[in-house]
């Protein structure tokens, strides 16, 4: 048989006929041997077993199998809506069960949050209920985080300033029920109603929000006013040398509504000076903040000079070849005397040879505008220690005798004009006894100076032309040729006609008569 959850013993009852004792006095019994697990599911094996009146028995099996495949039913807390952060708790499951006890089920949890970054949103809670057998069943209870109410704000209190505001007006604070005070996000947008000068008033109004985004607002009222003039400070007096430069400091200025650098410093000068720019300079400074108050100081500035301007000539020069003229600008300063002001002129003084080399002396002066003057030298050397460039005529090559003439070497110099240059040669021949071979021709241009430069033109003395030759008149004689037949005659382009050597060679073709 087959039964649910424990074995309560009832497996109905065996039955047994004999040949010698009635059916009711058979006796009957059994004996259970059981294999079940911690859960009492398993095998009982009941052996039964019947005697009769002479003591003689029989025996046969009953297989009980006790089983659980029947899950829990499970039932799951409500639904939930949480404000803010879950923390947990969100009741308990329950759980019935066909073999297990009530207090025997296992029931657990597990989560599947879908939550924003402000942890708000839905969390899917599944239980699952677990009997001893091991069936279990789930159901979900489903838990939402929410947040809907805004932040508490306190604006810090209405203020008021002198002059520009900069801005520090203290700090609102908020409270909120889900995020946490350092979270919230407080910022402030401001409204101001100021005229030019910055005064008038702001109205800051400030807004906390929360994580989720509610937020909520709070006006902070701020004036600015302004009702003081500046103070100003002079410049320390001066005294200057020669022509003042307009630079004599800056007067300085405060003020209570208007920032040091706005405000507005100006000045205005009276002068009392000679031709030269030189006496007395009264110049009054006056500050004005932005509502328009001022006030005014005076800077006495006295100009002078007593000094000789200092000049200063440019290097001293080298130039290749002859001097055009320009050497720099030698320059001068003057403790009175404006620099372009300064008159600067020179005078030369040449020591220079025939070909314009040499040195000039060149004496600068400056002189300012009281008639003090200063001198300066500057020495100019002119030179040339640069060779000139030389070209030779191209190689030639010549047949026979060379006659001398192989074009003209040309040459340039950066001192020497062309056609002052000398430009002369010198042969090296290496020709054999009949004149021919090579003539190196070393071409050499000196400029003015003696510099000098060479360059080589091979001159190429060649024969390579036959002589032109004429036999004598084919001849007949009679028996026995004596060997005499004329003499052949030669020209060439290159030997003369007595220097050609002349020969002849026999091929006889004579019978045995001759």
């Amino acid at each position: 048989m087959i039964v649910d959850c424990e074995f309560d013993g009832e497996s109905g009852m065996a039955t047994a006929t004999d040949n010698c004792t009635a059916e009711g006095d058979i006796v009957i019994g059994y004996v259970d041997s059981s294999d079940l697990d911690d859960c009492g599911l398993g095998m009982i094996t009941r052996t039964w077993t019947a005697t009769d009146c002479a003591g003689n028995s029989s025996s046969c099996e009953q297989m009980i199998t006790v089983k659980d495949d029947e899950a829990p039913v499970i039932s799951c807390p409500a639904d939930l809506i949480v404000d803010c952060e879950f923390d947990g708790e969100s009741g308990m499951a329950t759980a019935t069960d066909n073999c297990t006890a009530e207090g025997d089920i296992v029931i657990g949890y597990v989560d599947s949050p879908a939550l924003d970054d402000c942890g708000l949103g839905m969390i899917t809670r599944t239980w699952t209920a677990t009997d001893c057998a091991g069936n279990s069943s789930s159901c979900e209870q489903m838990i939402t985080v929410k947040d809907d109410e805004a932040p508490v704000i306190s604006c810090p209190e209405d203020m008021i300033v002198d002059c520009e505001f900069d801005g520090e007006s203290g700090m609102a604070t908020a409270t909120d029920n889900c995020t946490a005070e350092g979270d919230i996000v407080i910022g402030y947008v401001d409204s101001p109603a100021l005229d030019d000068c910055g005064l008038g008033m702001i109205t800051r109004t400030w807004t906390a929000t929360d994580c989720a985004g509610n937020s909520s607002s709070c006006e902070q009222m701020i004036t600015v006013k302004d009702d003081e003039a500046p103070v100003i400070s002079c410049p320390a007096d001066l005294i200057v040398d020669c022509e003042f430069d307009g630079e004599s400091g800056m007067a300085t200025a405060t003020d209570n509504c208007t920032a040091e650098g706005d405000i507005v410093i100006g000045y205005v000068d009276s002068p009392a000076l000679d031709d030269c720019g030189l006496g007395m300079i009264t110049r009054t400074w006056t500050a004005t903040d932005c509502a328009g108050n001022s006030s005014s100081c005076e800077q006495m500035i006295t100009v002078k000079d007593d000094e000789a301007p200092v000049i200063s000539c440019p290097a001293d020069l080298i130039v290749d070849c002859e001097f055009d003229g320009e050497s720099g600008m030698a320059t001068a300063t003057d403790n009175c005397t404006a620099e372009g002001d300064i008159m600067i002129g020179y005078v030369d003084s040449p020591a220079l040879d025939d070909c314009g080399l040499g040195m000039i002396t060149r004496t600068w002066t400056a002189t300012d505008c009281a008639g003090n003057s200063s001198s300066c030298e500057q020495m100019i050397t002119v030179k040339d220690d640069e060779a000139p460039v030389i070209s030779c005529p191209e190689d030639m090559i010549v047949d026979c005798e060379f006659d001398g003439e192989s074009g003209m070497a040309t040459a340039t110099d950066n001192c020497t004009a062309e056609g002052d240059i000398v430009i002369g040669y010198v042969d090296s021949p290496a020709l054999d006894d009949c004149g021919l071979g090579m003539i190196t021709r070393t071409w050499t241009a000196t400029d003015c100076a003696g510099n000098s430069s060479s360059c080589e033109q091979m001159i190429t003395v060649k024969d390579d032309e036959a002589p032109v030759i004429s036999c004598p008149e084919d001849m007949i004689v009679d028996c026995e040729f004596d060997g005499e037949s004329g003499m052949a005659t030669a020209t060439d382009n290159c030997t003369a006609e007595g220097d050609i050597v002349i020969g002849y060679v026999d091929s006889p073709a004579l019978d045995d008569c001759g």
